[in-house]
């Protein structure tokens, strides 16, 4: 998954969860996530092997 993860690419937990917007790619490889939960914005950082792209 690690070359097909880009910077503002939708993705979602393999185990399931909220979307998430990529917000920055980091050695790892991982990336850095968004999301809103309750209005509010929440971040987290996830290695590329727990990631799906959805669209």
């Amino acid at each position: 998954m690690a070359d097909q993860v880009q910077v503002g690419d939708v993705v979602q937990l393999l185990s399931g969860g909220p979307s998430m917007t990529v917000e920055d790619i980091i050695q790892g490889p991982r990336a850095k996530c968004v999301w809103f939960a309750e209005d509010k914005l929440q971040t987290g950082v996830f290695a590329f092997a727990l990631l799906k792209k959805v669209s």
